[in-house]
């Protein structure tokens, strides 16, 4: 019987340790190959527009295949999230690009309006992608930090893993010579909303989005307005990196006129930002 057991435990640990060799020959073989895109794939975002995609200069590009769930595997919100942290560090060097091969286009087309999802998105019926690329994809790896030559610098999704995400920004500010503020940084989405013109005594309601553009969490300490008429509340205090926070903002005007009215967001250690409505409230 102990000899039996034995046998398992050796059969068990040859295993793992093939299956170790294989991945890490496969990571060695992966690294610094070149993947080849064809130029005249057609690339587009949510609203079906057509996008120019330039092959020079750093990318991440991420392939998605037909098995299994589409919308899940394109897990397009957290890729908008990575989308803005890049944009906002990087002033837009970096692009990201998906290659999506779906069973039907609609497969593809439908998650990225769900999430109006503005990057470049080939929805790659004929999988040229794969077919082009397909000893690396065999490799059982699908996203890719690719140098300004489309060679392989780094492996791994950036959106499932924060480590990984984080290995990203570092490299890419690294060999773009920039110098990031690392901790939490807050961006507003939009600073100014103007209420229109409206009846002064109902209500107005709108809402702000704040986005933690650094790679540390954030702790929003402070929500308030510069005066009693205008309240405000956010709908998380703690906003992860490249994650977004909502500002809900509602004013009563307390007669008719003509109005500017202010919110302030801050965390501890950062300089406020703040967002502003204006509009006119007449009888």
């Amino acid at each position: 019987m102990k000899r039996l057991l034995v046998i398992i435990v050796i059969i068990i640990v040859l295993i793992f340790l093939i299956f170790f060799v294989k991945s890490n020959n496969n990571k060695t073989f992966c690294f610094g190959s070149t993947i080849v895109f064809n130029t005249s794939d057609v690339f587009i975002n949510y609203n079906s527009d057509t996008i120019n995609v330039e092959y020079n200069g750093y990318k991440i590009v991420n392939y998605i295949d037909s098995i299994g769930c589409i919308d899940c595997k394109m897990n397009l919100k957290e890729w908008q999230k990575i989308g803005i942290l890049l944009d906002t560090i990087t002033k837009h060097k970096v692009q990201i690009l998906m290659y999506v091969h779906p069973e039907k286009f609609k497969d593809a087309l439908y998650p990225m309006q769900r999430a109006k999802y503005s990057k470049p998105i080939c929805i790659n019926m004929n999988d040229s992608f794969r077919k082009q690329n397909h000893k690396i994809l065999k490799s059982g790896f699908k996203t890719f930090l690719l140098d300004e030559n489309n060679r392989i610098i780094l492996i791994g999704n950036p959106v499932q893993n924060p480590k990984i995400r984080d290995l990203y920004i570092r490299t890419i500010c690294e060999r773009l010579g920039i110098k990031p503020d690392l901790n939490a940084v807050l961006k507003p989405f939009n600073q100014n909303r103007n209420l229109g013109i409206f009846n002064w005594q109902s209500a107005q309601n709108t809402t702000f989005t704040i986005y933690n553009t650094g790679i540390r969490p954030m702790l929003i300490d402070t929500v308030y307005t510069s005066c009693e008429c205008t309240t405000a509340e956010i709908d998380k205090r703690v906003i992860e990196p490249a994650d977004s926070a909502i500002v809900s903002v509602r004013f009563k005007a307390e007669k008719p006129e003509r109005f500017m009215r202010e919110v302030y967001a801050g965390a501890q250690g950062k300089e406020q930002i703040v967002l502003s409505i204006d509009g006119e409230a007449v009888k």
